[in-house]
């Protein structure tokens, strides 16, 4: 998000910004690479959510999200899925 304008970048921040707490890690001990998916990007189905937070504070329309990841590339989109005009085959579940 933004543009190489900085007070357009800016002002299309906040826009978007809402009070939202993250965790702090303060040690390492290697559960990264073995633990179960747990929601660590804030995307978890909860009503502490990131996504959540966005759709309280009326900054998406939906509360909701979507990913695509590619080989190459990805998109993430809150408050719903991406433009169709992005697919480049059906959506799978």
């Amino acid at each position: 998000l933004g543009t190489s304008n900085v007070v357009e970048s800016l002002e299309d921040h906040m826009q978007l910004a809402t009070i939202y707490a993250f965790g702090c890690q303060t040690s390492v001990k290697g559960l990264f690479q073995k633990q179960y998916a747990d929601g660590i990007l804030g995307l978890a189905r909860h009503h502490s959510s990131l996504v959540a937070a966005y759709f309280n504070a009326k900054v998406i329309h939906r509360n909701a999200f979507s990913l695509c990841l590619t080989m190459d590339a990805g998109h993430l989109s809150l408050g719903g899925s991406m433009p169709r005009k992005y697919h480049r085959e059906p959506m799978k579940m």
